[in-house]
């Protein structure tokens, strides 16, 4: 395995010992040096060193250069920042000269095995270039393949901390996200169709208490139901669709252009005792989802409302039982139908599904994963009674509930092998039964 890597030493900053005797004296010069390659502008890098010249004191001075510290660590933009201040070789008496090194982050490239929503295995690769443009701006690649068929491309543009109001006062701003995507979703696992997507948006993010999220989306969409080969009666093989009517029926291409709303507010608490764990022990989660498909440039219109409410706790503190429950619904409303018109039917890609998709993937039931949950309607093919086959083809209202109780089992974690410098750890690895009942 390969080597852990060493923890990042936390951004210093060093003054001389003469200079804390004399915090209250003024300098009459304040030279900045910043070392180090880097790719911001040097624009945007003068907007958080530019105070540090104004400072009249040495006190002052140290002060603004730890506050200017804590900012750039802010921008997320640097794996490392050293200050320095001292008085350099024939520079004026009483000057200061400060010196910051920092070490920008580099494009991040990641791999690994993960499992989608649905319980599909599959393998995500992702690639981060930062500092587009000089500024805070970057871009990302993400490719995702699942098994059996599932993959997603996408590619994004995220412009962090645009000037402006946020929707509340304590809000800093808001993130800008312009994405493309091309997402092939395999639905076969519970009902006989494939689906394509090829979209753009613009999504406008505002962290304050809770995540207040809007986009803009225009998407193609195609649902191809499953065909599968038949032998005629004179011996040459044909195609037909094994895909039920319940399928079939749905629209096959529709164009979607819409604008969604959505508000996450989380306080889950994780075990303090274990630096970085993903053991929650209470708190709670609320999701309101908000769909406004009007119709304009593109073929379909409805109104879709969700939501989700869940919270955890423990069940027994003392032997770390703990429990979770929760509830989720949605509503979709189309307009009234004009005149004899048939009555609008819901595409199949923003249906309802027990198994996920009901208001984002956390909102699914976690028993249904495999195969969703819905309204069925026999496969075609096959003598009746003789394919027992169905497709879940979801629906335009959604009530679900779960409740989840789970305990660690300890004396498995005895079995693992652990060294005298690595400490054994209760959370992050430990085997935990778990019932649920949804």
């Amino acid at each position: 395995m390969p080597e852990e890597e060493e923890p990042m030493e936390a951004a210093s900053t060093e003054m001389p010992p003469e200079i804390h005797r004399v915090q209250d004296e003024r300098t009459p010069e304040v030279r900045v040096h910043v070392k180090g390659r880097r790719r911001l502008s040097e624009a945007l890098l003068e907007k958080f060193i530019g105070p540090l010249r104004m400072c009249d004191t040495y006190g002052e001075l140290h002060d603004t250069l730890n506050q200017t510290i804590r900012d750039l660590e802010e921008l997320n933009a640097f794996e490392d920042i050293r200050a320095t201040v001292d008085h350099m070789p024939g520079s004026p008496p009483g000057s200061a000269d400060v010196t910051l090194e920092v070490v920008e982050k580099q494009r991040n490239y990641e791999a690994g095995v993960d499992m989608n929503r649905m319980g599909e295995p599959g393998a995500d690769a992702t690639m981060n270039i930062p500092y587009v443009f000089g500024g805070l701006t970057s871009v990302s690649f993400r490719y995702n393949k699942a098994w059996p068929g599932s993959q997603m491309l996408n590619a994004s543009l995220n412009i962090p901390k645009l000037t402006g109001v946020g929707i509340t006062p304590a809000s800093e701003g808001w993130e800008l996200d312009l994405e493309a995507s091309r997402d092939t979703t395999d639905h076969r696992g519970y009902s006989s169709s494939r689906g394509v997507a090829t979209g753009l948006a613009a999504v406008l993010t505002d962290r304050a208490t809770g995540r207040h999220t809007f986009t803009l989306s225009s998407t193609l969409r195609d649902l191809l139901p499953e065909i599968q080969p038949s032998q005629q009666d004179d011996g040459e093989a044909s195609r037909k669709p094994s895909a039920s009517y319940a399928v079939r029926r749905m629209p096959l291409r529709t164009m979607k252009t819409s604008v969604k709303y959505a508000y996450t507010r989380d306080d889950f608490r994780f075990d303090e005792t274990e630096e970085g764990s993903s053991h929650v022990i209470g708190g709670s989660l609320l999701h309101a989802y908000a769909d406004l498909t009007p119709g304009v440039l593109g073929d379909v219109s409805f109104l879709k409302l969700a939501g989700l409410s869940e919270c955890c706790g423990y069940l027994w503190k003392a032997h770390d039982w703990t429990w979770e429950a929760g509830v989720s619904g949605g509503l979709i409303v189309h307009p009234p139908a004009k005149g004899n018109a048939l009555p609008p039917v819901t595409p199949f890609q923003d249906r309802f599904f027990l198994g996920g998709g009901a208001v984002d993937p956390i909102s699914g039931l976690r028993g249904f994963r495999y195969r969703s949950a819905g309204p069925a309607a026999p496969r075609v093919g096959g003598a009746p009674g003789t394919d027992p086959t169905y497709d879940y083809t979801g629906g335009d209202m959604l009530l679900s509930a779960h409740f989840l109780a789970s305990m660690p089992i300890t004396w498995l974690n005895n079995l693992r092998r652990s060294s005298d410098a690595e400490p054994q750890n209760d959370y992050g690895e430990e085997v935990r039964t778990i019932f649920r009942y949804g």
